[in-house]
């Protein structure tokens, strides 16, 4: 899956992101991508409160566990040709805390 920041300048692939979380900055909080340290940070949303900021990891989590998710009676994964592809950050005016 890769997750399209919510600026729409960036693609950042997720499987190549070992943490997204949280971080306070001047006018709120980012979630963040990282690669190893704090060093290689990709910002990808800006949220005006914490709240939001969850909750939009919240999405993220359910887009990524949905498809895999998906089982019959016998244990089948139904919808594993239907893999999430992509992921659009939210504008803050998008998210309800």
């Amino acid at each position: 899956m890769i997750i399209r920041s919510q600026n729409k300048k960036g693609i950042i692939n997720f499987n190549n992101i070992d943490t997204i979380g949280i971080e306070p900055n001047y006018f709120g909080y980012d979630v963040a991508g990282y690669n190893g340290t704090k060093e290689s940070c990709v910002t990808l949303g800006e949220y005006s409160t914490e709240e939001k900021a969850i909750k939009v990891l919240d999405m993220i989590q359910n887009v990524y566990i949905q498809y895999g998710t998906i089982k019959d009676g016998l244990g089948s994964i139904h919808g594993a040709f239907n893999i999430p592809k992509c992921f659009q950050m939210p504008s803050d005016e998008e998210v309800e805390a």
